[in-house]
């Protein structure tokens, strides 16, 4: 992998992360146009960065968070953080169990054709581009 890859992915990451668009589709659509061959723990490693700088730009907003939950279920005082953090862990259960099917799902449907899957990507990238726009 090359110094000028990992800037590109890099900057591709920053800018589409935090946008209401495929951050992980453009860190695969990319190097498969561009036909370079980047390890999946380069993928990793850039979203590992982009959750450690949320987490760190959002430090005080999480202890808000965290400290309203636990007042929520242990002292029952209710508040917008203790309701937020609720929220927040109910919304995730499905989702990360519709995550794991998903997975499964384009497994058997894709079985290793490169190919189809990026078709399937960029298609979702161009309809959710209109759908925005």
């Amino acid at each position: 992998m090359e110094i000028y890859q990992a800037l590109i992915l890099g900057i591709i990451q920053g800018l589409t992360e935090l946008l209401p668009i495929s951050s992980s589709a453009h860190l695969q659509l990319i190097p498969w146009i561009f036909q370079w061959n980047i390890p999946e723990s380069f993928d990793v490693a850039l979203h590992a960065g982009t959750l450690l700088a949320i987490a760190i730009f959002f430090f005080k907003d999480w202890i808000q968070l965290i400290k309203g939950g636990y007042k929520k279920v242990v002292k029952k005082e209710d508040s917008t953080e203790g309701r937020m953090f609720w929220y927040i862990v109910i919304a995730t259960i499905p989702a990360g169990i519709l995550s794991l099917v998903l997975d499964k799902v384009t497994e058997i449907l894709f079985d290793g054709r490169l190919e189809l899957e990026m078709l399937v990507i960029s298609i979702s990238l161009i309809v959710m581009g209109i759908i925005l726009y």
